[in-house]
């Protein structure tokens, strides 16, 4: 490793230390690729020299690196989901499904993912507006690969979760498409159809003669919640199958932060905020609570807006309210564990 000044620090480049505060606080980990966020971090922390990892002349760094990263993942995500929705549609009018398809469709974008580790701004720079079902379906399949990688599951059990990630909503497939595709909220009746499609997408699934349990379970119980105030069959706590529950928390993420017709996204430290509101009777407390431990190591060095239109850059995550950073704006800080009426509406970058 080499010791450099942070005016000679490009993005692309590896840390080879934390970064603590006299306090013990880690403001970034051993290993964080270094993009503009984290240098911006570093300067307004009046942190004057890092340690790097050397595995190539730092000109060789490149400032283009991350752009060529984003390139490469838009390009794999464009093609697993091309491959995605034909599979899809084949299943529509009567094709049975092929695990083993689907598997190897994942793989290069699934282990791109687990390497990359920035699950949120990699989500971001997804450059597909359009297609909600398959795209959701995607980032659904991602989302839980990483909250997988993060308990500890072996590469054979991750690519079983990612399979379920990617076909949780491919009952939907079977929805008249009057619900599925309407510009507004469902009526009651219409809803009672649209939960059909976990047992569904089970039908499906097991009429294509695939009897893997862990995708099963994870497709049909996808939408149970711990309570047991969930759907189809009302399962409470750990009678829901661990691949389910950490669907759901992927699949509520991932909903929220998305625009629909009927309503706007909220920002990821809101939908965090709901995420743990949530944990207290419907979803995993465990599993909702590494993914926000995990994805808050993201939020440092980002830009902000705030309800009240100001913005600010993320300078330090509380350990003990992470959802509510403090932020350095042009000539203040905001403790937001401080004042609950301040929220972050926006990630800008």
């Amino acid at each position: 490793m080499n010791l450099i000044a942070i005016d000679q620090i490009v993005e692309g480049m590896t840390l080879a230390e934390d970064i603590i505060n006299e306090e013990g606080v880690i403001y970034l980990n051993t290993g964080t690729e270094l993009k503009g966020r984290h240098i911006r971090l570093l300067e307004n922390l009046n942190v004057t020299f890092v340690y790097v990892v050397v595995d190539k002349p730092s000109s060789e760094a490149g400032i283009d690196l991350p752009v060529k990263a984003v390139k490469s993942f838009n390009k794999e995500f464009k093609h697993t989901l091309e491959t995605f929705k034909n599979i899809y549609t084949k299943v529509r009018f009567g094709s049975r499904i092929a695990i083993d398809e689907v598997k190897k469709s994942l793989e290069p974008l699934v282990e791109g993912i687990l390497n990359d580790n920035d699950i949120l701004g990699s989500l971001r720079s997804i450059e597909i507006n359009d297609e909600y079902t398959f795209k959701h379906s995607i980032n659904v399949s991602l989302i839980s690969s990483m909250i997988g990688k993060w308990m500890g599951y072996d590469e054979e059990k991750l690519k079983l979760l990612s399979v379920a990630g990617l076909l949780h909503d491919l009952g939907k497939c079977k929805v008249p498409s009057e619900i599925l595709n309407k510009p507004s909220r469902l009526e009651d009746n219409e809803f009672e159809i649209m939960k059909t499609h976990a047992l569904l997408g089970f039908s499906i699934l097991t009429e294509s003669g695939n009897d893997n349990l862990d995708i099963l379970k994870g497709i049909l119980q996808h939408h149970e919640r711990i309570d047991g105030n969930g759907y189809p069959n009302g399962l409470r706590g750990d009678a829901i199958h661990e691949f389910a529950r950490i669907i759901a928390v992927a699949d509520i993420f991932d909903a929220m932060t998305t625009d629909r017709c009927y309503r706007a996204k909220l920002s990821a430290f809101e939908v965090a905020e709901e995420l743990s509101r949530l944990s207290y009777d419907h979803l995993d407390v465990k599993i909702v609570t590494l993914f926000i431990q995990n994805i808050s190591k993201f939020f440092v060095g980002n830009r902000v807006l705030l309800n009240t239109g100001d913005i600010g850059e993320v300078i330090m995550v509380n350990p003990f309210a992470i959802t509510r950073p403090l932020i350095k704006l042009t000539s203040d800080f905001i403790d937001l564990s401080k004042d609950y009426r301040l929220q972050i509406v926006e990630v800008k970058s």
